[in-house]
């Protein structure tokens, strides 16, 4: 493979103009070999090691490479590690800490602020905090010659951030900035750059690889034919070895990228890198999952095969798995979506969706479903779980056409000789034997006196007075009363206003309660002193009293209590009171 070493300026120059390179930034010979056709391959190297340019690199720890080539760790206020190809925080600047514990964005944020003072999470919390940029410590107000800038206290007049006031930022083009007595300066000016016109304002302006300025400002080349030579910053008065003068720089327009063949031709291929080869820009390297399929070096690396269907992965390899919606997936054969009706059981995304789950009987409906109805020879239409026929004395109860003819009409009591015919009997035990269901027993208290399968042990033997305590004991009737059946034994209850007043069954209830004697209840007497009685629906109560008597209390146990004759409380009649005056003579008060 041919190497071409470009001297620094015109590398820089190349760089610039392809969009690669940050601005006016120089390259060494290191640079360069970065950028060599032989970036990715690893022959040569040892174990765990890449091959990116001249170099051996282990990638998986190499700030400079860190994961692929060129793959610089640069994180802001910090200084950059690599572990496993991956960016990681070494060490924050000073000043600066990973407050949110993110990798990609550095060390985030300021230590001289009141969310951070001095350490993450160090909160300043008094009622005006200010967080003390010289000693990095909260307090409530700025140590004399510092400024509160939104809760910081700095040095205006030395501080880049907050130069001459607060939030006011020195930024200059290609220079390092300070701040000096309140004023933006440079401190120094990046590579190759010179501040020639001696103004701060715009920076480092001036570019030190021209016949103007070579080296330094002021510094211009003379002669018939003055260059600035690009690798050592002085002055030649041509070019030799064959390279061509390009804006003042000499160029081997046979092997610069970006003056191949010509000054200005810039090798630009899509997704690759290119090189110039005798005058004519080919390619070096595609980027990373592209591919020249078809060997045009003019268009590039012209297919993405990390996402085409005819070169997945490699020119030349499709993909169009069966019954499936292809997709190329970081160069991987794989599909979107299945079609309608299909699946992919195997988990093999190369054969695609394999299955027809609307007929496959191992996966019905869907991958592993499998259709194994009970009892039945199984179907499955539209991906639906069924079957074609019962198997003899099986039937399908429930209706579900997945689980098949789930009973067995031979021995099942809820569908004994059929879906629905249920085996179960009032206070009964049975059974289906043979498809026919069968009394086994009588609940206790309960028995099958009208011999009659259908209606169970129909009659209680506990309270029913035909059946009392066995069938067809039926419990005498008796006068007055009604008959009960009360835990197997025959009894009986009075009818109202009859009473059993001589404890006979016999005779039933064979005494009226509405009488003097019994009135109300057996052997209960109504005869209330002084008074005649009556005994209405078997209540005792008073008919009239005695002459000279009467029931002021309203109570009928104590009969007509009051005397009226002679009585000043009740003179006459019940409440009939006498002045103080009177007395109560044969019920008259005089």
């Amino acid at each position: 493979m041919l190497r071409i070493w470009l001297g620094a300026s015109a590398l820089a120059i190349g760089l610039s103009a392809a969009g690669c390179a940050l601005p006016h930034a120089s390259l060494r010979r290191d640079d360069a070999a970065a950028i060599d056709g032989d970036a990715g391959l690893d022959a040569g190297c040892g174990d765990g090691e890449t091959r990116c340019g001249a170099e051996c690199v282990s990638t998986a720890t190499s700030v400079a490479h860190c994961g692929a080539c060129n793959r610089r760790c640069a994180l802001p206020n910090a200084v950059a590690s690599c572990s496993a190809g991956s960016c990681a925080i070494d060490r924050c600047n000073d000043g600066f800490g990973d407050c949110d514990s993110i990798a990609n964005n550095g060390c985030e944020s300021r230590l001289d602020a009141v969310a951070n003072c001095g350490a993450c999470g160090v909160r300043c919390a008094s009622p005006t905090p200010v967080c003390d940029g010289a000693t990095r410590r909260c307090s409530t107000g700025c140590s004399d010659g510092l400024t509160n800038c939104d809760g910081s206290c700095v040095d205006v007049n030395t501080n880049a951030s907050h130069c001459g006031a607060c939030a006011r930022p020195c930024a200059l083009q290609d220079a390092v900035a300070a701040c000096t007595a309140g004023r933006c300066t440079i401190s120094r000016c990046a590579d190759n750059f010179g501040d020639c016109d001696t103004d701060p304002s715009n920076g480092c302006e001036t570019p030190l690889g021209t016949s103007d300025n070579c080296g330094r400002c002021g510094d211009r080349c003379t002669g018939a034919t003055p260059a600035c030579d690009g690798a050592t910053r002085a002055c030649n008065s041509g070019c030799s070895g064959g390279a061509v003068r390009c804006g003042g720089v000499c160029i081997d327009t046979r092997a610069n990228a970006n003056h191949c063949g010509g000054c200005g031709r810039v090798c630009n291929l899509a997704s690759a890198t290119a090189r110039c080869e005798m005058g004519t820009c080919v390619i070096d390297s595609c980027a990373p999952g592209f591919a020249d399929c078809d060997r045009n070096p003019a268009n590039g690396c012209e297919v993405n095969i990390r996402t085409s269907l005819t070169h997945c992965g490699t020119c030349g390899r499709g993909c169009a798995p069966p019954n499936a919606a292809a997709v190329c997936a970081n160069g991987i054969c794989s599909y979107a979506m299945c079609s309608t009706g299909f699946a992919d059981c195997d988990g093999i995304p190369a054969n695609g969706c394999e299955v027809d789950t609307r007929t496959s009987l191992p996966n019905c409906g869907m991958c592993r479903a499998a259709c194994m109805p009970f009892n039945a020879t199984a179907s499955c239409v539209s991906g639906a779980c069924g079957y074609t026929a019962c198997a003899a004395s099986f039937a399908d109860c429930d209706g579900n056409r997945a689980n098949g003819c789930e009973v067995d009409t031979r021995v099942a009591p809820a569908h004994c000789g059929g879906c629905r015919r249920s085996c179960t009997r009032n206070n009964a035990t049975t059974d289906c034997r043979a498809s026919s269901c069968v009394l086994l027993a009588c609940a206790a208290g309960f028995d099958n006196c009208d011999t009659m399968e259908i209606n169970g042990c129909e009659a209680s033997l506990r309270d029913d007075v035909a059946h009392c305590g066995s069938c067809a004991n039926r419990c005498p009737a008796r006068a007055n009363a009604t008959p009960l059946c009360r835990a197997g034994t025959c009894e009986f209850t009075c009818n109202p206003a009859f009473g059993d007043c001589n404890m006979s069954a016999m005779d039933g209830c064979e005494q009226s309660l509405r009488d003097l004697a019994h009135c109300g209840a057996c052997n209960r007497a109504c005869s209330p002193s002084r008074a005649s009685a009556t005994c209405a629906a078997g209540v005792c109560a008073i008919g009239a009293c005695n002459a000279g008597w009467a029931n002021c209390d309203g109570m009928v146990s104590t009969g007509c209590e009051t005397e009226t004759s002679a009585n000043a409380a009740h003179c006459g009649r019940c409440g009939n009171r006498c002045s103080p005056m009177q007395t109560c003579v044969a019920g008259v008060c005089t």
